[in-house]
């Protein structure tokens, strides 16, 4: 718990050495903890690709967002 705090309240990128020193482990540990904790955070925040995933290409869901043009609206359609 004090490893993912610390590398959450630095602006910076923590180093395994600061962490090290920290945690008060060796440099072997405290790399493999900020590897750890830094890939689980990245694929948090990363969309899944994973094969078991659903599909999220247009030809599997049918067309999204962005496929569907918006009708043109004039002037008169926002009460000007």
């Amino acid at each position: 718990m004090l490893a993912i705090h610390l590398l959450t309240l630095t602006k910076t990128n923590m180093v395994a050495q600061e962490l090290m020193r920290h945690l008060r482990v060796n440099y072997k540990a405290a790399w493999r903890i900020r590897h750890k904790i830094t890939h689980a955070m990245t694929e948090r925040e990363a969309p899944s690709q994973s094969p078991l995933s659903p599909a999220r290409d247009a030809s599997a869901t049918g067309p999204g967002y962005d496929d569907v043009q918006a009708p043109f609206r004039t002037a008169s359609a926002y009460g000007y």
